[in-house]
């Protein structure tokens, strides 16, 4: 303790000499006791800041570490709102409100406040996997901080680095992602636009153009409320619902429906169907056809014209996996195992990418690459979980070193199969990236009703990102199953009014119908995915305007009446017009 208390200390003093901002840092130690200390901020340029704490500070007396700014705060009433994650924001009409997600789910690393008294952003440059923002308001008092928490690794692998922006009170969330996309690029110079990936990946002209379409194969048929492990010997039959050669058919009648751009991710083909036996992949599921079927239905599906690409889970393991070892699982700090939920092939667990990156995949990727796909590979959740640390000792990483690893799968698989995917919008991957199913699902989980504290959502990961990945809004957005949409008129307007591509998750004869609208509907949008976001702002009640930098604009209108834009220009209830450059509000 008295170390701990000298270390903080000395850290106080050395950073008193060279600052102009005070900010509050609480240390909350493992017996519940807890040391606040004054920090001033490190100025650079521009009206930018950096406030940096060592990783000798952080050590494994600590449970978490919280960072309070002065300028972070408002009162009740006050014009502006707090913003985080993907977008989502709140304004300050409460006496006493919270809101928070966890940092598994952080899937962008910055928090950002517009107040009269001033706006600012903070991104979180390291130990970005460890921390999560926070609003808290308390007697009409807001306050915005970040937490970190390093009782979950133990102690800190690299320094806490938070840089900070702050703007004039007239800024707002457009100022806000223009600054972290600049950001962004500065420090990950391998982002690149869409057009400049087309350059190097031949086929994503061809990808931008259609519409994703996701098919499964097989899958085990397991009673949804059983949680258990599984053997060779126990586990459930794999059921083909799909196989590969009535998959083929599948194809030729989607052509002939009309559907001429179409970009498949093939899923539930690997061994035991749809996450059976993770992370083994081969022998291709012999219940659904075998290899040598597949590669005819993925060569039958690029003679029609349409992409094709593979999903892939490296992230899950299953007891009833042929590769099954407690080896390969995460461990946590304390020794425990590292769970991650329970689907088809049962309870599942987290694979170490560093053991798995020596062991299985540098057979499976050349293999994957031989079924002869044309369209991304997509590794399942890569994009949507913060990367597992692992404490094993015989493989240790931590939630940094997976990131770095993903990134290097995501290349191989880029260079080997026409590309990468995954699923939602952290961004460590962004340089990779072709597209991504969905940014997140918090507008399906709160669609009903949002949390007490928030007010809704802008697009502020598309204003940093569209033009660069394809994205689709949400999965509220999405044309699946598992999610019942009561309006999709308003689903279909969220889409368009956040630039999103639309996707399909099984097109079949009781929603072919609707598919082929929704493909329709894209056709006149479908050029904006080339084009960077610029702006979004509210024109009136209901009514949003997005502007791309090709200096055309989508206005939605989500009301019952029609909203006249200027007296050319009337945009009719529940729909949305397209305007072109130069075109006259």
């Amino acid at each position: 303790m008295k170390k701990f208390l000298y270390i903080i200390l000395t850290m106080f003093i050395s950073t008193l000499v060279q600052s102009t901002a005070n900010v509050k840092v609480v240390y909350t130690l493992k017996n519940a006791s807890k040391l606040e200390k004054i920090y001033k901020l490190n100025q650079l340029p521009d009206n930018q800041y950096r406030l940096v704490i060592p990783k000798e500070h952080l050590d494994e007396q600590l449970e978490k570490v919280e960072i309070f700014t002065p300028f972070a705060t408002a009162n009740k009433g006050d014009d502006g709102y707090w913003l985080m994650h993907r977008g989502i924001y709140g304004t300050f009409r409460h006496n006493n409100t919270q809101w928070w997600h966890a940092p598994q789910s952080t899937i962008l690393p910055y928090y950002a406040m517009k107040t009269p008294k001033g706006s600012f952003i903070g991104i979180v440059e390291k130990m970005r996997w460890e921390f999560h923002p926070i609003i808290m308001a308390r007697n009409g008092k807001y306050e915005m901080f970040l937490r970190f928490d390093i009782a979950r690794i133990g102690s800190a692998y690299e320094d806490i680095s938070v840089l900070y922006k702050k703007f004039p009170a007239s800024a707002d969330y457009n100022d806000f992602a223009k600054y972290y996309r600049q950001w962004k690029l500065s420090t990950t110079p391998e982002l690149k636009t869409l057009r400049e990936k087309a350059k190097y990946i031949p086929s994503l002209t061809k990808m931008v153009e259609s519409m994703p379409f996701r098919l499964g194969h097989a899958r085990k048929i397991r009673p949804e409320n059983e949680r258990k492990n599984y053997t060779k010997e126990t586990e459930y039959p794999v059921t083909a619902h799909m196989p590969f050669k009535k998959a083929l058919e599948h194809m030729r009648w989607l052509k002939s429906e009309g559907l001429e751009d179409l970009s498949v991710c093939t899923t539930c083909w690997a061994s035991g169907g749809s996450d059976g036996r993770c992370p083994t992949i081969f022998p291709v599921c012999v219940e659904a056809g075998g290899e040598d079927e597949m590669k005819e239905y993925i060569a039958g599906t690029k003679e029609l014209g349409y992409l094709i690409g593979g999903h892939i889970n490296w992230t899950d393991a299953f007891t009833c996996s042929p590769d099954w070892s407690l080896d390969i699982i995460c461990k946590t700090v304390d020794g425990g195992i590292g769970r991650s939920g329970c689907w088809t092939g049962g309870l599942a667990y987290q694979v170490c990418l560093k053991h798995l990156s020596n062991t299985l995949l540098p057979k499976d990727i050349p293999h994957i690459a031989q079924l002869g796909f044309n369209g991304t590979a997509y590794v399942d959740v890569f994009s949507a979980t913060r990367p597992y640390a692992c404490f094993d000792p015989r493989h240790k990483i931590t939630s940094k070193d997976a990131a770095e690893i993903q990134r290097k799968i995501a290349q191989q698989l880029s260079k080997t199969c026409g590309g990468f995917a995954s699923e939602c919008g952290f961004d460590h991957l962004a340089a990779e990236l072709c597209y991504i199913n969905y940014v997140s699902s918090f507008m399906k989980h709160y669609h009903k009703k949002l949390p007490h504290a928030v007010d809704g959502f802008v697009p502020f990961w598309e204003l940093v990102y569209h033009g660069y990945i394809l994205s689709n809004p949400d999965k509220i957005t999405q044309n699946r199953g598992d999610v019942k949409v009561k309006d999709k008129i308003k689903s279909w307007l969220r889409l368009v009014e956040f630039g999103g591509r639309p996707i399909f998750y099984g097109i079949n004869k009781r929603n072919i119908n609707e598919a082929k609208q929704i493909y329709n509907n894209f056709k006149p949008l479908k050029h904006l995915q080339w084009e960077r976001m610029v702006s979004h702002k509210k024109l009136a009640d209901g009514v949003f305007e997005t502007s791309y930098e090709n200096e055309e604009r989508t206005i939605v209108n989500y009301n019952n009446t029609p909203y006249n834009l200027s007296s050319s220009h009337v945009v009719p209830p529940q729909s949305y017009v397209l305007l072109k450059a130069n075109a006259q509000n």
